[in-house]
């Protein structure tokens, strides 16, 4: 009985105090580079069960603490970290796995898994800014040569800097299809349609997220994003004072400098960079120039109080250059021996010959993006976003063009302005996410084609064929939602974004003269409102199998809206009469388009461990109403129409291997096959001819083809190769115009001095592209559909050395 009461006088007295030392403590978890909340970072009481999951603000609250215990934090792709339980509220900064690989990892600085806000079963990969510096000089000016180390990205360019036209494919989707945003705000234009990638320097980009196959609802993908989608995110200002210094030379002279200031006025919670770039280089082959090009950057961030902050964000490019010679297959089949084909440098006053004069092949293109993105938090659960911008694109150049025993030079112009609006709320119910909003752009968007026909003299105006005119701007309204839950090892995500594109009434005026357009629009080119509308649904199931790998399937719909508008009005105007008779008006062909869509499957493995990295995908996708070039027997014309069916398989394998800390290697194979279902009927005369496509490999994109590299470091010394193969591909839907693979050798070698006279940073870099100087058709121009005989290939790029110092001070 003594013994009960003592217990119990113990307890009595002891209690209070051990009630007093438990507490609710509340912890925010952060990356320490880029200062962004981590949301789904596991932190566990030790020696308990007693925990949880950091919601998308990066916070958890965990109730009766004792003072004395170890919170564990650990978070895939970064360092794991212990803390006392010794204040009510704790910051806790993550670092990314310090693997030193020179670090091409999944788990790493180099690369990592794509994640969003409340998101992480979407297959693809994000290049990091330590991976963009990493990539060198052809990624400084080129978002498409950035991502160009990843499977399932096929990147096509004419030279070794990112400055001219490149072509580059998702899984055998071209870049015309397929999205790219920055910071969720859309970048595409017209003629040609689709995104502008050497428009931003990548000094000023943190990261690079490439998704494959189904892609977020929210991201502003515009006209479509068929193969999947890219997204760029902006480098934050640093609060503290820096300037980063970046000069290269190089072959063909090459010269680039670049230079962007970091600053903060801390007392006013604002923060602020400004960068600006100068480019310039010979073509590597042939008279003319790639620039010079002019790049300038700003943003801002200015935080009022601690739930609302501002930022706002503008770039600007301007770039001349002249284009490369266009190569026929003949050309390509002996690729050795016409690979120092050019342009000609004087006029003869042959047009067959000037047709090839490099001066008519020139352009100057301007971009003009102004970005603004308040953050407003409403409380610990609920947070909303308000996007703007203005994107404006000008444009002209000139190409010329051979049309039957005519040569011509068309000069494209396009004028392209486009502002648009995204509100969105985010939060966190329980164990539910969520997010929504709802996408507005008002386009006016303007393409002109003006003739001119090459003459013995020189150049003979011959006008306009025709201008089109719309009423207003065209608009899109597209609302979405997400949602995605965690019930212990299981991961569950969903999406439905609405698609409406609507085009406004317009009129075509038609030429009178090389000088004179109709003052009245030709009634029977009228063209009424045009709405085409999508739901794409997105969806995604996973299972954490142990702490460091993952096994997921997702789904999601893709589309691609209606692109060939000009050459079926020209098609149209010249066939007229013969439209006509058979009732059929310019927009009976419009209305009768739908929007292109894709299903795409995916079924992926992640694993993340110290010595090795696994990120693989097995995918299937289904391209429904496709647009081809097809036979209408009614009007004895071929023309495009929704009638293409193709599908796409095959599968994505990351592979990051570091044995030591010292040294590093990847390998990163893909194998890709994309075919038409059906033959395609094409005008043969009087009647037609089935061209054999189906199940043949899609134009431009090879089956097989892999990259791989190693790292080595040694203290400041770095020595990075890299290999490039590409297998063999055609330049027609019909698999007739076989082009052989290649092979390219990268090398970096670079030294980086800390804390050196006034410099935090000094590093002296050498970059070696194409060691074995391969003679190689580096791009195809071809579309899905295209017979034998329409293909325009160039060369690719000749051995290429490189100087680069960059300085951080």
């Amino acid at each position: 009985m003594m013994k009960q009461f003592v217990f119990f006088a113990l307890l009595v007295f002891i209690l209070p105090f051990q009630l007093l030392a438990q507490h609710s403590i509340s912890l925010k978890v952060t990356d320490k580079e880029n200062k962004k909340a981590l949301e789904g970072v596991n932190i566990i009481i030790e020696n308990t069960q007693e925990g949880g999951i950091t919601d998308i603000n990066g916070e958890l609250t965990l109730k009766n603490v004792s003072e004395n215990s170890e919170i564990k934090i650990s978070c895939l792709g970064y360092e794991s970290k212990t803390v006392k339980a010794s204040s009510p509220e704790i910051l806790i900064e993550l670092s990314k796995e310090s693997i030193q690989l020179d670090e091409f990892t999944i788990n790493a600085t180099y690369t990592r898994p794509v994640k969003r806000a409340a998101e992480e079963l979407y297959t693809g990969t994000e290049i990091t800014s330590k991976g963009l510096e990493k990539l060198g000089i052809p990624a400084k000016s080129s978002v498409y040569n950035s991502i160009n180390i990843l499977p399932g990205i096929d990147v096509e360019s004419q030279d070794a800097y990112g400055l001219s036209d490149k072509v580059m494919r998702l899984r055998g989707v071209r870049n015309y299809f397929g999205g790219l945003t920055i910071e969720g705000f859309p970048n595409y234009g017209i003629m040609p349609i689709g995104a502008r990638d050497n428009i931003y320097d990548t000094e000023n980009i943190d990261g690079i997220a490439v998704y494959k196959g189904a892609t977020p609802a929210d991201l502003g993908t515009a006209t479509g994003n068929k193969g999947g989608a890219l997204e760029l995110i902006i480098k934050r200002p640093k609060e503290e004072f820096s300037v980063e210094l970046d000069q290269t030379v190089g072959s063909s002279s090459f010269m680039r400098s670049f230079v962007r200031s970091d600053f903060g006025i801390p007392q006013t919670g604002t923060n602020a960079f400004v960068s600006y770039s100068y480019t310039l280089a010979d073509k590597w082959k042939g008279e003319g120039k790639l620039g010079p090009r002019h790049n300038s950057m700003m943003g801002i961030t200015k935080n009022i109080g601690e739930d609302f902050t501002l930022e706002i964000f503008t770039n600007y490019n301007n770039i001349n250059r002249n284009s490369f010679r266009k190569l026929n297959y003949e050309n390509a089949e002996n690729i050795k021996e016409d690979y120092d084909i050019t342009y000609n440098t004087e006029l003869t006053g042959n047009p067959s010959e000037d047709v090839n004069y490099f001066d008519y092949n020139t352009g100057e293109f301007i971009n003009k993006d102004i970005f603004g993105i308040v953050h407003y938090k409403l409380n610990e659960q609920i947070k909303t976003n308000l996007r703007m911008y203005y994107s404006g694109e000008d444009a002209s150049y000139l190409e010329t063009v051979q049309k039957g025993s005519n040569f011509l030079v068309f000069n494209r112009v396009r004028d392209i302005d486009r502002m648009g609006i995204i509100p969105e709320v985010s939060g966190k119910y329980r164990n539910l996410s969520y997010s929504a909003g709802y996408w507005f752009e008002s386009c006016d968007n303007h393409a002109s084609v003006y003739q001119k026909a090459i003459i013995p003299d020189g150049l003979k105006d011959l006008g306009y064929a025709y201008i089109v005119k719309k009423e207003k701007p065209g608009q899109i309204h597209s609302p979405y939602i997400k949602v995605s839950a965690k019930t212990g090892n299981f991961r569950f995500q969903a999406g439905l974004k609405a698609f409406n594109f609507h085009d406004a009434e317009g009129d075509i005026y038609q030429a009178l003269s090389a000088t004179e357009l109709n003052s009245e629009p030709t009634e029977a080119l009228h063209l009424d409102e045009i709405n085409f509308f999508k739901l794409l649904p997105t969806a995604g199931v996973g299972y954490n199998i142990t702490e460091k790998s993952q096994v997921y399937f997702n789904y999601g719909r893709n589309y691609m809206r209606p692109y060939m508008y000009s050459p079926i009005i020209s098609l149209y105007i010249k066939n007229m009469d013969k439209f006509m008779s058979k009732g059929m008006t310019l927009q009976n062909i419009f209305d009768s388009w739908e929007m292109e869509t894709s299903d795409n499957f995916d079924l992926g493995y992640r694993f993340s461990g110290k010595k090795i990295s696994v990120n693989s995908s097995v995918f299937y996708a289904m391209h429904h109403d496709v647009l081809a070039s097809v036979y209408n027997p009614e009007v004895n014309l071929d023309y495009y129409q929704n009638a293409g069916e193709m599908t796409s398989y095959g599968t994505d394998l990351e592979i990051y291997y570091y044995p030591v800390d010292e040294f590093s290697f990847f390998i990163n194979p893909a194998y890709h096959k994309m075919s038409y279902n059906d033959d395609i009927l094409r005008k043969d005369g009087a009647t037609y001819s089935v061209i054999e496509v189906e199940g043949n490999q899609s134009p431009a994109t090879p089956v097989f083809y892999f990259k791989a590299g190693g790292s080595y470091t040694w203290k400041g010394l770095s020595f990075a190769p890299m290999i490039r193969y590409t297998g063999e591909r055609y330049g027609d839907a019909t698999n007739i115009e076989r082009v052989a693979p290649y092979t390219v050798i990268d090398a970096n070698l670079s030294y980086t001095f800390k804390d050196i006279s006034i410099f935090k940073d000094l590093a002296i870099s050498c970059q070696l592209l194409n060691l074995t100087d391969e003679k190689y058709v580096g791009c195809i121009d071809v579309s899905d559909d295209s017979s034998n005989g329409s293909a325009v290939y160039y060369a690719g790029s000749p051995r290429t050395f490189l100087i680069n110092v960059k300085a951080l001070f």
